[in-house]
């Protein structure tokens, strides 16, 4: 039987918290976008705009894309992973056709199709998932466009699961979380609207077993 803290409790560990492990998480979600763009050999073919605009939300799918890729199945070299994670970002993104363009030529001409083709594929069923999750929320924002700002949120999932087996105000605890998630770097979200979305997710997770 789980140990379950009470609310009041609860309440002071998300707002005393220093070091809050879920904004530091977000935060690593930006950094590894920036880092996987840093260590790409073809900067010229790069779109800074585009993991600026962004943040941590590209964040939060490079984890898992650049695990399948990196996993050992496939015999590439490390700039080789990293051309094929940032291709299909940009697809997923559906960054400006004239951009994918260039990097599908690059995949080609690197022979990487067959790492690429994959990866793409878990990317898209990572990104439908995550989309089909989110609209079964009912949210206020409606497109895929705004939806895909909020992919931080993937791989912070089981951290909103523990705070979910120990509230019942969700509307407050989601707030409390969301103002430490808009202070983080790589975070340039409404407040108001990701507090919805928290608390949504975390109404969700509490109806689990």
């Amino acid at each position: 039987m789980n140990y379950l803290i009470s609310e009041s409790q609860l309440m002071i560990l998300i707002e005393e918290e220093k070091d809050s492990k879920i904004t530091n998480k977000v935060e690593s979600l930006f950094k590894l976008a920036a880092d996987t763009f840093e260590k790409s050999e073809t900067k010229d073919l790069m779109n800074w705009k585009f993991w600026r605009t962004w943040g941590a939300g590209i964040g939060g799918f490079i984890g898992p894309i650049s695990e399948f890729v990196n996993s050992g199945e496939f015999n590439i070299e490390p700039y080789q992973a990293t051309l094929v994670v940032v291709a299909v970002l940009n697809v997923l993104y559906n960054e400006n056709e004239k951009q994918v363009k260039k990097l599908l030529k690059l995949i080609e001409e690197e022979g990487l199709k067959e790492v690429f083709i994959p990866a793409l594929s878990m990317g898209k069923k990572l990104k439908t998932s995550f989309l089909n999750f989110m609209q079964s929320l009912n949210l206020t924002i409606g497109t895929t466009f705004e939806m895909m700002h909020y992919a931080f949120l993937i791989p912070i999932f089981d951290d909103l699961i523990k705070i979910a087996q120990n509230t019942t105000n969700f509307y407050e605890t989601a707030a409390m979380i969301a103002k430490r998630i808009v202070l983080a770097k790589g975070v340039s979200l409404s407040g108001t609207i990701l507090t919805e979305i928290i608390s949504k997710i975390l109404k969700r997770f509490a109806k689990r077993d």
